[in-house]
C-alpha cells in the first residue's frame, strides 16, 4: 500500500530529530534503517558506505537481514543496482532484481539466499559528494511510488547531515585524550552542536504547527541576524527577514541571480564587506530553490544552520506542491468538464468551483494560449496553473495549448495582461 505523503513527512520530520541526537556513526545507521523500513514498509533495510581507498561499496549495517552472507556484500561503481546508484548519484529501484536485466549481476547467490526480490536505493551525500547509500527492501515483487522514492531520499539528505555531526563529535572526543585544547576544542564543538540540535528542535515544533517559510526565516534571522531570503527556481521571493543590521534582500537577489549556475551546493560570495551564502533546496533529484543569507562579518555555524533550515524548507515546500498538484488536477477537470459536449448539472459546477474559489456567475473570460514551440514546456504548464489559482480561475491542457478560464469583463486586457505574465516563455 502506497504511503501518505503527508504521514511520510511527518515521519522524516520524527527521524531528523532522533538523528540530531545520536552521538556516533552505529546510532546514526541504526535509526537510519530502522526509519527507512517503517517509512516504506519493508521487509528489510541496509546502508551500504563508500570505501575511498578501494574505490568500491560496502555493506555497512542491515536490519532485517537472516543470511549471513548478506553482511559480506561489497559492490564496485557501475555493479548491480546499488552500484548504479553510487555511479549515478540517483535513485534506483527495481520491483524484481534477480530477473531485471538492466543490471550486471555480480551477488545474485547472495541474493537468491536472503530471497530478496524488490530494491529501492537512494544515494547519501556530504557536500555534493557520495558517502553510502540506503536501501529498503521486499522478498516479494513491488512497485515503489514516487512519493516512496521522495520520503527516502530526504531520509537519506538527514542521514548525511547526522553523519557529518557524528564524525565530527567522534574526531573531538578522540583529541580529548591527547591535550588540553583538543578538551577546550571538543566543549566549544558540544556547544555548537547542542545549538544546531536547539534549531532543530525549534524548526521541527514550527513545522509541526503547521509554519509557513517566512516563519522559518524569521526564526533563522532571530538566531543569526543579517538578512535571509528564500526564493523558488524563477528567483521570485516566497519569504524575507531582514535584522536592523541586515543587508538589503536586493543583495542577496543579485547574488543568486550572479552564480544560479553554479548553486548544485552551496555557494559564498564577498559583496560590499557583507558575506553572502546561497544553498540549494534539494531533496532527491528534486531541486525546490533556495535559501539565501547575508552578514556583515563571519558566521562560523550558518553552513551547517543553513543545511538544517534547507532540509525542513524542503518538507514545506514539498507539502505546497503535493497541495498545489492536487488543486490543478481538480481545475483542470472541471474546466475540461465545462468544455465537453452534452449536458451539465450547473448547480453541482458551482459547488465545486466555489470549493476552488471560482465564482461561475461572474463575468468569465476563456482564453486559449498557445507555446512558442510544438509542445506546452513544463515551465509553461506550472506558470499557468499557478496564473489561475492566482486569479480565481480555472486552466487545462488541449493537445499542444492551454485554455484558461479568468475572472474579467474586458477581454482584450484580460488576454493582454496574461500574455505579459507569460512573456518570459513566448506565449501567445
Amino acid at each position: 500500500m502506497a504511503v501518505d505523503l503527508a504521514l511520510g513527512l511527518r515521519d522524516v520530520l520524527d527521524a531528523a530529530a532522533e538523528l540530531a541526537a545520536a552521538q556516533d556513526e552505529d546510532a546514526v545507521l541504526h535509526i537510519a534503517i530502522r526509519k527507512a523500513r517503517q517509512l516504506v514498509g519493508t521487509d528489510l533495510a541496509y546502508v551500504m558506505l563508500l570505501d575511498p581507498e578501494r574505490g568500491d561499496t560496502y555493506m555497512r549495517m542491515a536490519e532485517g537481514a537472516t543470511s549471513p552472507k548478506f553482511d559480506t556484500i561489497r559492490l564496485g561503481m557501475g555493479l548491480g543496482l546499488g552500484g548504479q546508484v553510487a555511479e549515478s548519484m540517483a535513485p534506483r529501484w527495481t520491483r524484481n532484481y534477480l530477473a531485471d536485466e538492466q543490471y550486471t549481476h555480480v551477488i545474485d547467490p547472495i541474493i537468491l539466499d536472503e530471497g530478496v526480490k524488490a530494491i529501492l536505493g537512494v544515494p547519501v551525500r556530504t557536500h555534493g559528494r557520495l558517502t553510502g547509500m540506503l536501501f529498503t527492501s521486499e522478498r516479494r515483487e513491488r512497485d515503489f511510488t514516487q512519493d516512496e522514492i521522495t520520503l527516502l531520499a530526504l531520509l537519506a539528505d538527514q542521514v548525511s547531515a547526522a553523519l557529518t555531526a557524528a564524525e565530527r563529535s567522534s574526531r573531538r572526543r578522540r583529541e580529548l585524550d591527547e591535550t588540553r585544547d583538543a578538551l577546550d576544542a571538543e566543549r566549544a564543538t558540544s556547544t555548537r552542536l547542542a545549538a544546531t540540535v536547539e534549531l532543530h528542535e525549534r524548526l521541527t515544533r514550527l513545522v509541526v504547527a503547521g509554519a509557513t517559510v517566512p516563519e522559518i526565516v524569521d526564526l533563522l534571522i532571530d538566531i543569526e541576524g543579517g538578512t535571509a531570503a528564500v526564493f523558488d527556481l524563477a528567483h521570485r521571493e516566497i519569504g524575507a527577514a531582514q535584522s536592523t543590521e541586515g543587508p538589503p534582500v536586493d543583495l542577496l537577489r543579485r547574488i543568486l541571480d550572479e552564480v544560479a549556475a553554479d548553486t548544485e551546493r552551496m555557494v559564498t560570495r564577498q559583496s560590499g564587506g557583507h558575506l553572502v551564502v546561497v544553498n540549494p533546496v534539494i531533496t532527491g533529484s528534486d531541486h525546490l530553490g533556495y535559501v539565501t543569507y547575508a552578514s556583515r562579518g563571519s558566521v562560523p555555524s550558518i553552513g551547517r544552520v543553513l543545511e538544517r533550515v534547507s532540509s525542513v524548507i524542503a518538507l514545506i515546500l514539498l507539502g505546497h506542491r503535493a497541495r498545489d498538484e492536487a488543486d490543478n488536477r481538480v481545475r483542470g477537470e472541471l474546466l475540461a468538464e465545462l468544455l465537453s459536449p452534452g449536458d451539465h448539472d450547473p448547480e453541482a459546477i458551482g459547488r465545486r468551483a466555489t470549493l476552488l474559489g471560482v465564482d461561475v456567475h461572474a463575468d468569465l473570460i476563456a482564453l486559449v494560449i498557445t507555446p512558442a514551440e510544438t509542445r506546452m514546456s513544463r515551465a509553461l504548464q506550472t506558470e499557468c496553473r499557478s496564473l489561475a489559482r492566482a486569479d480565481g480561475g480555472l486552466v487545462t491542457t488541449y493537445g499542444d495549448r492551454a485554455v484558461m478560464l479568468l475572472p474579467g469583463s474586458d477581454a482584450g486586457e484580460t488576454a493582454r495582461d496574461v500574455a505579459t505574465r507569460l512573456s518570459p516563455h513566448s506565449a501567445t
